[in-house]
């Protein structure tokens, strides 16, 4: 599963690495190692995941019966709550702290109605809560529409009229009620092609397209053999930054132009199926926390710069990792989201 909590792009751009398959496969590699360690300092899993989860139903002999710790499940909504099979009322019940969540890490009985835990043959597994679970808030931001209608095969990827460049390798996505996970990112054709000429020369800055609202500030395209990065969109004018990605400066006349807008998609991911999905339907990013998306980046390139130097902390003899900035982007991560132990009194 490539669901991370930074992407490719992310750890390649703060690297300033060109892309060539093997620097991306190192990459991927290291991206998909921070999120355990990231889970493993925090003690927390910062995926939204969708599902049902299970739980003993608290013991009447302890002081709060009426309280059920969800422990490292932490939960974002709530979707339906059972005891013993019997479908509680949303007014039955609160998420707590009331104040603080999302997310939640208690769930506590009304005591003002006529409710309580139990009612089934034993303790065991009797709550039954299906919902989001999460351990940050989810936050989602839209990115684009799909660009044409997309099967509920797992196989199948995806195309996407972009309103935001800022999906990479690794995002977690959501189309409707299915999440999915960015594998790669793949050129298609945009219909439009090269209206003026332009020269071998990484002067000529201005690609003049017939529909300029089809792309988008920090893109990538390609005409022939020579990728760009979309600066800047002026009307139906392109500024671009030119031979991107370390390909080859050439001169184009009326070239296809495409862009790097498809989407090679894990599908069904962190609790949900695939599922069809109409043309236009609007694509949403997950955002990690800040923090964790900067530590996530941060261990990823820990990894790669050890890797390289046979794990001495040592990039080369005048440049030297500085281990103590990630020490404290540690201790700032586990300080701001570290999930404290829960003592009981005796």
């Amino acid at each position: 599963m490539n669901a991370w909590y930074c992407t490719r792009q992310d750890v390649m751009g703060a690297l300033d690495v060109k892309v060539t398959a093997r620097a991306e496969r190192d990459v991927d590699r290291a991206a998909a190692n921070a999120v355990g360690a990231v889970d493993a300092l925090t003690r927390r899993r910062f995926h939204p995941w969708t599902g049902t989860r299970y739980f003993d139903w608290p013991s009447r002999d302890q002081p709060t019966p009426w309280r059920l710790w969800l422990g490292q499940n932490l939960l974002v909504t709530a979707t339906t709550v059972h005891s013993a099979a019997v479908l509680l009322d949303p007014a039955d019940y609160f998420l707590e702290p009331v104040n603080d969540g999302p997310p939640y890490d208690r769930l506590e009985l009304n005591r003002a109605n006529s409710v309580a835990f139990g009612g089934g043959p034993t303790y065991q597994r009797t709550v039954e809560i299906a919902g989001v679970w999460a351990g940050a808030p989810v936050v989602e931001v839209p990115i684009g529409v799909l660009a044409g209608a997309l099967s509920p095969d797992p196989m199948a990827s995806a195309n996407i009229t972009l309103t935001t460049p800022q999906v990479g390798v690794g995002d977690v996505l959501r189309i409707g009620s299915e999440r999915v996970s960015v594998r790669e990112l793949t050129m298609v054709d945009t219909g439009q092609d090269l209206a003026t000429p332009l020269s071998a020369s990484a002067a000529g800055t201005l690609v003049a397209v017939a529909d300029g609202d089809a792309f988008a500030a920090g893109q990538t395209i390609l005409l022939d053999a020579e990728r760009m990065l979309v600066v800047d969109v002026a009307g139906n004018n392109l500024v671009v930054k030119r031979s991107w990605d370390g390909t080859v400066l050439a001169a184009h006349t009326g070239s296809s132009i495409f862009s790097r807008t498809g989407l090679d998609l894990v599908r069904g991911q962190l609790g949900t199926a695939a599922a069809a999905h109409d043309s236009g339907a609007t694509i949403y990013r997950w955002e990690p926390p800040a923090l964790i998306n900067s530590l996530a980046i941060a261990e990823s390139i820990n990894q790669l710069r050890q890797e390289n130097t046979g794990y001495t902390d040592t990039v080369d003899n005048q440049n030297e990792w500085n281990t103590s900035a990630l020490h404290k982007l540690r201790e700032d991560a586990a300080a701001e989201w570290g999930r404290r132990a829960r003592t009981a009194a005796i």
